[in-house]
């Protein structure tokens, strides 16, 4: 779950409970200013999308930081 006004991503198991929360603000990479959405892929890579850096962030199943790619 994207968390617009925390900064972050909050992970939540298939019941819906809390595992964790990873991000912080920034325009560095890895964080976040705004985060809108994400969608994760067939592999498990998640994709960030961001209003304010107007970037989308790709990370590993794991959420290590990927480079970007879109800009």
């Amino acid at each position: 779950v994207s968390d617009r006004e925390n900064h972050r991503v909050e992970t939540f198991d298939r019941n819906g409970n809390f595992l964790s929360t990873w991000g912080t603000w920034g325009s560095e990479n890895g964080q976040f200013i705004t985060p809108k959405g994400l969608t994760v892929d067939h592999s498990g890579y998640i994709y960030v999308t961001d209003g304010q850096r107007r970037d989308i962030q790709k990370f590993a199943p794991v959420a290590v930081y990927l480079p970007i790619f879109f800009k």
